[in-house]
């Protein structure tokens, strides 16, 4: 499994506008088990575009703050859960998520 969690790098925390997103946190499982965790950029690319990306990278999960209704719909098109209005720390999200199903 793989989350993807829209992440401030000056806060280290989820990002809480979707539409100013930079970076994801991109956390690797193998069942439970903890495998590996990146850091990518966005590249300037548009908030449509992320979806496709991120689906390229096989993500199957994003937490993420406020996204706006049209995002989701393409989030859904290519097969990723989004878990929104998410605050905090990104670490924090994922390990709660992984140990707690929260």
């Amino acid at each position: 499994m793989k989350i993807a969690v829209a992440f401030d790098k000056q806060t280290e925390n989820i990002i809480e506008d979707f539409g100013k997103v930079e970076y994801f946190m991109i956390y690797e499982f193998e069942g439970k088990d903890f495998v590996n965790v990146e850091m990518i950029s966005t590249m300037g690319k548009e908030e449509f575009e992320i979806a496709e990306i991120l689906s390229m990278m096989e993500v199957d999960l994003l937490f993420c703050g406020n996204i706006d209704s049209d995002l989701l719909d393409s989030f859904d098109d290519e097969g990723i859960q989004v878990i929104s209005c998410q605050s905090g720390s990104s670490n924090r999200a994922v390990y709660d998520y992984m140990t707690k199903g929260i």
